[in-house]
């Protein structure tokens, strides 16, 4: 009979050298983490490399987490960092990469009857920033409440809020222009 250890235990033994409980751990939060990462970067392959490197360097990094965040939260930030390291990367490659309003290529058939208006918010949501395109996607894609997205950013809860605020204000204006 297999005993079901708690999030905090299985730290602890990953901690302590345990790899089944590091396995046991990856395999809880490996769909999430790809979700993650497939929203940012909007291709499979690439994805899943990334959320490979994501726990590769969760377990580099396992000994010195503290458990003062939770484990999804730590998770999050590393797989958001390495995403956002792999786009710098690929646009100092010369790539132009902006994905991130690609949703509706993850989702086409969803949007088929309303192709004008996706068509619309993908080019509103280009004219954003980074950072207005992050904490949209974490807040509404990723259903993350404004705390954990401040937490996972390392920014202010009212950095979030106005981020959030601007970001909106910016896609109805361009989206009523249109």
């Amino acid at each position: 009979m297999k005993v079901v250890m708690s999030e905090r235990d299985l730290i602890r033994a990953s901690q302590a050298g345990d790899s089944e409980a590091f396995s046991e751990l990856t395999s809880q939060y490996l769909s999430y983490a790809f979700r993650i990462a497939f929203t940012v970067l909007q291709s499979q392959s690439d994805a899943e490399d990334l959320v490979q490197e994501s726990f590769l360097v969760c377990f580099r990094r396992l000994a010195g987490f503290r458990m003062e965040s939770s484990f999804k939260t730590w998770l999050t930030r590393i797989v958001m960092n390495l995403c956002y390291d792999y786009l710098r990367r690929k646009r100092r490659e010369g790539a132009v990469l902006d994905k991130m309003a690609d949703w509706d290529t993850a989702v086409t058939e969803d949007w088929t009857d309303k192709s004008d208006r996706s068509l619309e918010l993908r080019d509103a949501l280009r004219l954003l920033s980074d950072a207005h395109k992050t904490v949209l996607v974490m807040y509404y894609e990723m259903d993350l409440d404004i705390k954990t997205v401040a937490k996972i950013l390392g920014i202010p809860v009212g950095t979030v809020k106005s981020r959030l605020a601007n970001a909106r204000a910016m896609l109805k204006e361009v989206l009523e222009r249109g």
